[in-house]
């Protein structure tokens, strides 16, 4: 049995059999922008070319079964709607492939490789709970924490608003820690 996904923005349906996936290509159910995959992690492309090649298999040979192939890897970024996940948007589709700047992250978000700032103010404050020298990296993390949210802000498709938050949160308390230690170590040492 063939298990096909079909995606519209970050919202995933399926599994569909390639006669469902048919009938609703055939139905103009489907958005030129929705894309393909015979798991829910991919490869994706465009559900036109599949349903193209597809069609054009089954008017060679509509019985036989080795004609059926997996979608071919294509990134695309998709618009979401919130209804009929089939229904084709309102919006202009004309292009099915998307600037760089609208394509999400190879890995699923897990690492923000497009938000520099969120994937290194998270490490700055991880780092940022040495003693001795983790004041400066506390600041880093936090200065490139905030950077980190606005980017994710301007730019949704990017990811990395928690890497971001860690990198404030341990920035933001572990140099107010040393801060502080750092002030009662030296009135002590001044008082004595």
């Amino acid at each position: 049995m063939d298990a096909y996904f079909i995606r519209r923005g970050e919202k995933v349906v399926g599994p569909l059999t390639l006669a469902q996936v048919m009938t609703h290509f055939r139905a103009n159910q489907l958005a030129a922008t929705d894309t393909i995959a015979d798991s829910q992690l991919g490869p994706w492309e465009p559900v036109g070319d599949f349903c193209g090649r597809q069609t054009a298999l089954d008017q060679q040979d509509p019985t036989a079964a080795s004609h059926r192939v997996p979608p071919q890897v294509v990134a695309a970024s998709l618009a979401d709607t919130e209804s009929n996940p089939y229904a084709a948007s309102n919006a202009s589709t004309d292009s099915v492939t998307p600037s760089p700047s609208a394509e999400g992250d190879t890995t699923g978000g897990i690492i923000p490789y497009k938000n520099p700032h969120a994937l290194i103010a998270y490490y700055l404050g991880i780092v940022s709970g040495l003693p001795m020298i983790g004041l400066p990296f506390g600041i880093a993390a936090f200065i490139l924490g905030l950077k980190g949210l606005r980017a994710r802000k301007e730019n949704p498709v990017i990811k990395g608003s928690v890497h971001a938050a860690i990198g404030i949160g341990c920035g933001g308390l572990f140099s107010l820690l040393w801060t502080v230690l750092a002030i009662v170590l030296l009135v002590v040492w001044l008082g004595s």
